[in-house]
């Protein structure tokens, strides 16, 4: 399961999503990834749409520390939920039965950390 392989690696998550359509594929998952995540003190950013910005706020002061959300225009009008942790890369669909692949290999997720580094400067807070 994929939420298993992004908990099972050192350092810190990358994540580009809706909140809304994140949160139904952790339900698919049937994983509470963000509790884990918090045990295992595993920081993420994440890159939400815009128009969640004012969709609930980080609930535990440890996530908090934990988590770093931005936003971007029209990112909820994707189908698509991406990763990067690690030497990997992982896309996820959203829409339909999901569908995803993981890429594991250092080369492509040294890219995706350039690409989501660039997506995250121009992010609004």
């Amino acid at each position: 399961m994929l939420s298993e392989d992004i908990l099972s690696q050192d350092g810190e998550i990358l994540m580009i999503g809706s909140k809304v359509k994140i949160q139904d594929f952790y339900d698919f998952q049937s994983l509470n990834f963000g509790v884990k995540r918090i045990e295992k003190k595993i920081k993420i950013k994440i890159l939400y749409d815009i128009s969640e910005k004012n969709l609930g706020k980080v609930h535990f002061q440890k996530d908090k520390k934990l988590t770093k959300i931005r936003y971007l225009k029209d990112i909820s009008k994707n189908e698509v939920i991406s990763f990067v942790y690690g030497d990997s890369f992982a896309f996820i669909t959203t829409k339909g039965i999901p569908t995803g692949f993981l890429i594991k290999n250092k080369f492509v997720a040294q890219q995706q950390k350039i690409l989501f580094k660039n997506l995250w400067d121009k992010a609004e807070r």
